[in-house]
């Protein structure tokens, strides 16, 4: 861990892997110590980045753990002139609650996190499309389900937004499903009963909650869901839908996952939304 923290460490880091820049994210890790696993769902998400927005060059990415390791990096990247690296952190509530980072050598994700760049709705019809051989009713009914699932739930995102200036969440549980509860039987999956059931875990709004509450329903979803909750909710609907179709129950979702990851691999531009799209054209560009 110190050596990757020194100045011969990290410049020295890409080079060892023969890579023309090294791209240190915000991603999970199992261990303390920060890992290069290019089969991790996140490392494969920025590996497809780079080939869109950063053609040409060889990328190595590297995971650091959480934000403030992330940004630990990026501190020595620029303290000590590191040259050809980057550093990319999950956007959060910056912007929202406060000031976005712009520093150079580093990127925000262009949604809260990762998983909301990349769980799009055009990918999860995608996926249910391969997965099912093309169930043209499956696939209408799972987009239903969907966009009335992500209304819902963004309209409960600014809510938490809100909770979060007293460091609360309306959301009771610590899993990626947040203790939210889904009915993949109803053409509502987050019913009114549920939708006022978290609610009411915020029962009344300073009037600087209600401007972040206001602005956070004008803000796009993929900015408020936060990325462990969309994935849960994108995951849960396509796997109960896939199972419609085939009548088979998967023990997981990993090769739902899969297909996803390869999908995007593939072409990302296809599924990353237009206004991501721009948004990464010009930080990649800024940020080189």
């Amino acid at each position: 861990m110190k050596f990757t923290r020194t100045r011969s460490g990290l410049k020295n880091f890409g080079r060892f892997f023969g890579a023309d820049l090294t791209l240190y994210v915000e991603g999970r890790l199992l261990t303390q110590l920060p890992i290069e696993d290019p089969t991790r769902p996140d490392t494969k998400f920025y590996n497809a980045l780079c080939s869109e927005y950063l053609k040409g060059r060889k990328v190595k990415v590297k995971l650091t753990g959480n934000r403030k390791s992330a940004l630990g990096y990026h501190e020595k990247i620029i303290k000590s002139s590191i040259p050809d690296s980057l550093v990319i952190v999950d956007r959060d509530y910056d912007g929202l609650l406060v000031s976005p980072l712009e520093k150079p050598k580093l990127i925000l994700t262009y949604g809260y996190s990762w998983e909301n760049d990349f769980w799009t709705e055009a990918l999860i019809l995608n996926t249910l499309n391969i997965s099912t051989a093309s169930d043209a009713g499956v696939i209408d009914l799972a987009s239903t389900k969907l966009r009335r699932a992500l209304r819902r739930l963004a309209k409960l995102s600014a809510l938490n937004a809100a909770a979060h200036i007293n460091g609360k969440s309306i959301f009771p549980g610590k899993k990626n499903s947040k203790g939210l509860n889904i009915d993949g039987g109803s053409m509502f999956p987050i019913s009114k009963s549920e939708f006022h059931r978290l609610a009411s875990g915020l029962p009344s709004m300073c009037e600087v909650m209600k401007n972040v509450h206001h602005a956070a329903l004008g803000t796009c979803q993929e900015k408020i869901i936060q990325g462990h909750l969309l994935e849960y909710v994108s995951l849960f609907l396509l796997s109960y839908t896939y199972t419609m179709s085939t009548s088979t129950i998967l023990k997981n979702n990993t090769i739902l996952v899969n297909i996803a990851l390869s999908l995007f691999a593939d072409n990302p531009t296809a599924y990353i939304s237009t206004n991501a799209d721009d948004y990464y054209r010009r930080e990649f560009a800024r940020a080189i």
